[in-house]
């Protein structure tokens, strides 16, 4: 088995495509292919629907204690949620260049 090269995912992004969210992953695929609802889903991961929903809704982001118990119910490593979670927030941050950063380190200095 080939493992995933861990800078492809940063090369995705600046190439401009987006990455699919944990709780989109969630909900299109893995609960789907287990056969499982988002309420007994959160049953089983011992949290509120609500939540839950959040995380699926994008309106909430999968934290490590919310990565472990991903983990238990799809059989999926915590590093998996984790790391799908941080490519998410890194395609929605605010784009700096480079440049723009030098400037702003340097006018902090000065001031």
């Amino acid at each position: 088995m080939q493992r995933a090269n861990p800078a492809s995912g940063k090369a995705l992004i600046r190439a401009g495509v987006t990455p699919v969210s944990p709780g989109a992953y969630l909900e299109k695929i893995m609960l789907p292919s287990m056969k499982m609802g988002v309420e007994d889903a959160a049953r089983d991961m011992r949290i509120p629907v609500s939540q839950l929903r959040d995380i699926i809704g994008s309106r909430r982001r999968v934290t490590h204690e919310i990565a472990e118990a991903l983990s238990r119910l799809t059989r999926l490593s915590v590093k998996f949620w984790l790391n799908m979670q941080a490519a998410t927030d890194l395609s929605r941050a605010p784009k700096h260049t480079p440049a723009s950063q030098d400037t702003s380190a340097r006018t902090a200095r000065h001031s």
